[in-house]
């Protein structure tokens, strides 16, 4: 590292504890999202346009290798409202 990098990355560990100090702090949201097709053969395609969708928005998407039953029910279900049999008052 250079010591323009050294010092610029001390300002920025300096400005994040002065911010976490004042109650706020640095966080990372996550968002699942589910990708459904009525083809196998479409699924590539759709993940390309999802991928390109979401580089054009800024954001890093990345697949669930192994953990795809968990991410689809965590990305599919509605969070909060329970299985239709469970809803109570809604």
């Amino acid at each position: 590292m250079t010591c323009e990098d050294e010092r610029r990355e001390a300002m920025t560990a300096r400005a994040q504890d002065v911010a976490r100090a004042s109650g706020q702090g640095v966080l990372r949201l996550t968002a699942l999202i589910a990708v459904t097709v009525t083809d196998l053969e479409q699924l590539e395609t759709a993940c390309a346009e999802l991928q390109a969708d979401a580089s054009s928005a800024g954001l890093e998407i990345r697949r669930v290798w192994g953990a795809q039953d968990d991410a689809f029910s965590v990305a599919a279900l509605p969070l909060g409202l329970g299985l239709p049999d469970r809803r109570v008052g809604l």
